[in-house]
């Protein structure tokens, strides 16, 4: 991820990536969101519908809806173009807005509202996570985790790197733990609660910790949680925390070379161009900007600013490592099906599409493509360690 905090694009449509004449690994008609996780989705936007309505939140969000349409503002055209709510009833309208009005302004503003907003916001988080995140839902992610946790240090043991380096990566993993929210307003999603409730799986490189959110819900079978905690467990040492946590040279500097290539996942750099100008605009202290020239692979949550291309190679790295361990575990498809949406990817995103994460990264594989049946393709360039 671009940091601990960000967001993921949407996924908005299904695709079908064939290999080299293979059967695809992702199927329509079998990846589409399981109906538990779409009735949870439900259920939270019924919580927010209620939110909305309350007076608290309705009353400010009704007199902005009516001052930006007496001024016939650009904002609330383009948000109502972005939904199609041009020809929509007018009680639509203002039930879609006020929800709009909910997420971007009232749970933006938090902690600095009223008390009783503010505790209002705190329950909303709690509630929900309390509710779909149950005891038997918290025993399965541990199990998988560990089953995850046992396999990459496997893998590193593995690896022909130096003794050193090897000491260093298996301390780091082996010390991993998955973080659960115990409350709000006292965990570290409290700055961000709607951030909190949109959240999967995210590594906390600070408090080496995997971040464990809503949207974790969504991963169907152990295959693809070993992927995705596999996929954090690398952003424990990619280049910008191999950079900034570990000493000694970089033992998958091949690796990440080769991640650049076109021939592999064609990783773009960060784009630092116009580091000077968002200096002497203000928008960017001189203090990260030297930091951030120490460590050129890293992104931060304030630099680069969307739009600002970021460095690709983090992503790109911990799904080449999630790859590795995935070769190890046992699977019959593809495990990555949440890769088998479409993203709408912002200018500048940290990610590469996911069509060329199956393909480029995971399919790379050989251990995998044999896995799944697939022949080799010699188009695909392995990054593989040496």
């Amino acid at each position: 991820m671009r940091n601990v905090l960000s967001r993921r694009g949407l996924p908005t449509l299904f695709l079908a990536t064939t290999i080299a004449g293979a059967a695809p690994v992702c199927d329509v008609r079998d990846r589409a969101p399981s109906p538990e996780f779409e009735r949870l989705q439900g259920r939270i936007d019924s919580r927010f519908a209620a939110f909305a309505a309350t007076p608290a939140v309705s009353g400010p969000a009704d007199a902005t809806l009516v001052k930006l349409t007496k001024a016939q503002s650009p904002v609330i055209v383009q948000w109502m173009k972005s939904r199609n709510l041009g020809q929509a009833k007018d009680e639509v309208i203002l039930r879609e807005w006020r929800i709009y009005y909910a997420k971007n302004f009232v749970f933006a503003q938090y902690p600095r509202l009223a008390p009783a907003v503010n505790q209002s916001i705190e329950s909303f988080v709690d509630e929900i996570f309390a509710r779909e995140l149950r005891p038997e839902k918290i025993k399965t992610f541990e199990a998988a985790f560990a089953r995850t946790q046992a396999l990459a240090l496997q893998r590193i043991e593995q690896m022909p790197i130096a003794s050193a380096s090897k000491a260093a990566l298996l301390t780091k993993v082996r010390a991993i733990r998955l973080y659960w929210m115990k409350g709000f307003k006292n965990s570290k999603y409290q700055a961000y609660p709607l951030e909190a409730i949109s959240w999967g799986v995210a590594y906390d490189p600070v408090a080496n910790e995997i971040n464990m959110g809503i949207e974790a819900l969504r991963y169907p079978d152990e295959a693809t949680l070993i992927s995705v905690f596999a996929h954090e467990m690398g952003h424990a040492f990619d280049p910008c925390r191999w950079s900034s946590f570990f000493s000694g040279e970089n033992p998958f500097a091949a690796v990440t070379s080769c991640l650049r290539q076109p021939a592999s996942a064609g990783a773009r750099h960060r784009d630092d161009s116009q580091m000077d100008s968002l200096i002497k605009a203000g928008s960017l202290t001189s203090e990260l900007a030297s930091a951030l020239k120490q460590h050129p692979t890293c992104n931060k949550r304030e630099y680069p600013p969307i739009g600002i291309q970021a460095d690709q190679i983090l992503e790109s790295f911990a799904d080449w490592f999630s790859a590795e361990v995935l070769s190890l575990a046992s699977f019959t498809q593809f495990p990555r099906t949440d890769l088998c949406a479409e993203q709408s990817l912002v200018a500048g995103s940290s990610y590469i599409p996911n069509a060329d994460r199956i393909a480029k990264i995971y399919l790379a594989h050989p251990a995998i493509r044999k896995k799944l049946k697939m022949n080799a393709d010699p188009q695909l360039s392995y990054c593989e360690l040496k």
